[in-house]
């Protein structure tokens, strides 16, 4: 880790690991480093973790070490990732730490915006869990078609979507660094929702809308990549 350099933050998606967003790496000109929540990928052996403010704390232990090294960084999230982001700057924030120059949110509307679907899908029995999350369009068909992997994940994401379904939306005060999200255009945040991110802070805001789903950042990695390293750093 170098002085005087900058550190680009990745939080994953719900039922992703350390490895999700890692193909980033060979894109973003800053340093990057890989958060991960306990329960999958090197921390399999920890227990899950179903709490957002849980899982707040546990992202800010994961960065705290390796801030100071830097003399700036940025933090990108992707849906259940950019509501973590936007909930661990805050509480940076209230504790007057180190804040990031810039935030990043993928895939995910602005936490103002109210629930659609009111279901809880982390309470639903096995069959409907699956069907919930297929119709959401937010999981990959290698995982939708294989039992074993299904049997695998299915723990991750109760915990994942229980942290996001949870969560109630309380009013903040404006972040002071500039947000820039992305989305895709089938099935994915709308364009209002993503403006919804506007209300979050009192510098700028940049929407881009990419071709795809809610996955639409694996096909289109090297042009978010070029987004981020020309804000960036």
């Amino acid at each position: 880790m170098k002085k005087n350099s900058h550190l680009l933050i990745f939080l994953h998606f719900a039922g992703g690991s350390h490895y999700s967003l890692k193909d980033f790496e060979k894109e973003i000109h800053a340093a990057c480093l890989f958060i991960e929540l306990p329960g999958r990928g090197k921390r399999f052996s920890e227990p899950l973790i179903t709490d957002i403010n849980a899982a707040v704390t546990d992202v800010i232990a994961q960065m705290e070490p390796v801030l100071y090294s830097y003399d700036s960084y940025s933090i990108f999230g992707h849906s259940m990732g950019s509501l973590l982001a936007y909930l661990t700057i805050h509480r940076l924030l209230a504790n007057n730490k180190k804040l990031p120059v810039h935030l990043f949110v993928s895939g995910r509307g602005g936490p103002s915006i109210p629930k659609k679907d009111k279901t809880l899908t982390y309470k639903l029995p096995s069959n409907d869990f699956w069907s919930e999350i297929s119709d959401k369009n937010g999981t990959p068909q290698e995982i939708l078609n294989n039992e074993e992997l299904k049997e695998f994940f299915e723990p991750i994401l109760r915990a994942d979507f229980q942290i996001v379904e949870a969560y109630s939306y309380a009013s903040n005060p404006k972040l002071t660094i500039p947000i820039t999200g992305f989305h895709g255009d089938d099935n994915d945040a709308t364009i209002e929702e993503m403006e919804a991110w506007n209300l979050e802070t009192n510098q700028s805001f940049t929407r881009h809308q990419f071709s795809g789903g809610h996955f639409f950042i694996f096909e289109h990695r090297e042009a978010i990549a070029r987004v981020i390293n020309g804000l960036d750093g």
